[in-house]
């Protein structure tokens, strides 16, 4: 799936605010993610400060490379592939979504206009696809 150039621009765009402020981002992230479902707490099994540096560090790959999703789909099989064997489910990856669109608009404020968070939908969309196929391999 490609998204349109206006998409892709905007999701890069906004994430210059996580770039800028990544544990904040990453705190808030595991914050509402175990709010949302304490259970998934039992997947990390590492310090959350360890685990937020991993979460930046694999947006920061997928948004760059918004301008070639070919090449992030092998990628995200492997993550989908590695998140199973920790026990991630398929449903899972609906909660990380909202969890994510909730930090976001946090962090973005005004920022995070109805075509950003439209933008990061898909974008999610995206990236949650193609690791949820790589958990069925």
């Amino acid at each position: 799936m490609v998204l349109p150039k206006g998409q892709q621009l905007a999701v890069q765009s906004s994430f210059k605010a996580v770039e800028s402020n990544p544990d904040s981002f990453a705190a808030a992230f595991y914050g509402h993610l175990f709010e949302h479902d304490q259970s998934l707490r039992r997947l990390f099994k590492i310090d959350l400060k360890q685990q937020g540096d991993v979460l930046v560090r694999m947006l920061t790959l997928a948004v760059a490379g918004l301008d070639h999703p070919d090449d992030l789909e092998p990628m995200l099989h492997d993550l989908g592939l590695h998140h199973a064997g920790f026990g991630v489910k398929a449903d899972d990856y609906e909660t990380f979504g909202i969890a994510l669109t909730q930090t976001l608009g946090e962090l973005l404020g005004a920022q995070f206009t109805p075509d950003i968070a439209e933008a990061w939908a898909a974008f999610y969309k995206f990236l949650a696809t193609g690791s949820i196929a790589g958990m069925h391999e």
